[in-house]
């Protein structure tokens, strides 16, 4: 879970101490995280890659995958693919936003907290069978995206 560095050591500008910092979902592309030009030098929740960062705010679930190390503040979960294909957890997790939706709290804006994501069920398919998945998943997507044209 993320946990954000005050906010006077937060800034626009990059230095060589400092690395780059993420609040909320308001940067994710469709895929993978895009730049947030937001830095900080008090390092409270690094994620190095390969990651996956959960939107835990409004909107709860919502994910993108890491390109470099950065810096995650209470908006944002970082779930690490120990075990699993990256490509296959970030796939499956995408299937999981309503069911994390519904377990969402709160009066002014829903969120999740770490124990949601803790005992969130994964299924842990054989490693050739994760690949498999992806791979199947990867041709819908390229399918679609040549008949989009």
């Amino acid at each position: 879970m993320g946990q954000s560095p005050k906010g006077n050591n937060v800034t626009s500008e990059f230095s060589l101490n400092a690395v780059e910092f993420h609040q909320g979902k308001s940067d994710f592309g469709e895929k993978f995280l895009n730049p947030s030009g937001k830095y900080t030098s008090q390092i409270t929740k690094e994620i190095e890659i390969p990651s996956i960062v959960m939107s835990v705010r409004a909107p709860v679930g919502d994910v993108n995958l890491t390109r470099k190390t950065i810096v995650i503040g209470r908006g944002l979960a970082a779930i690490q693919p120990y075990g699993y294909s990256l490509e296959y957890l970030y796939h499956f997790l995408l299937t999981q936003k309503s069911i994390l939706e519904q377990q969402a709290t709160g009066t002014t804006f829903k969120a999740i907290g770490g124990e949601v994501l803790r005992n969130l069920p994964i299924a842990l398919p054989a490693e050739k069978e994760q690949i498999r998945i992806v791979n199947l998943i990867n041709s819908v997507f390229e399918v679609e995206s040549q008949l989009m044209k």
